[in-house]
């Protein structure tokens, strides 16, 4: 069961990592079927069942959350190195633009 968890954080984080949530709903609805399955073929009760979904899913969602959150981080940090060191200064473009209208 660890390494079904593990699978199921890994493969939310995947997903919060590169795909949009059209992707998590399938992969819930998926998770859900796949549970309930392997949840009756082992003739769990009714509450047992319903634990096993909810954290299967919790499991699976927060991986999704925790990818979407290092994506953020990730793509926030690119940018910032890409622009730092593609933009100049903000006074050096307004003395570049006081040079362009002073020799019109």
């Amino acid at each position: 069961m660890i390494y079904a968890a593990i699978t199921l954080a890994a493969l939310g984080w995947i997903i919060g990592q590169h795909f949009w949530l059209k992707s998590i709903v399938g992969a819930t609805i998926s998770v859900l079927v796949a549970t309930t399955i392997f949840a009756a073929s082992n003739r769990y009760s009714l509450w047992d069942t319903a634990m096993v979904v909810a954290a299967s899913q919790a499991i699976l969602q927060g991986g999704y959350f925790l990818g979407l959150i290092s994506r953020n981080v990730l793509s926030f940090g690119y940018r910032n190195l890409i622009y730092s060191s593609t933009q100049k200064p903000a006074s050096a473009s307004k003395q570049s633009d006081q040079k362009k209208r002073s020799k019109v």
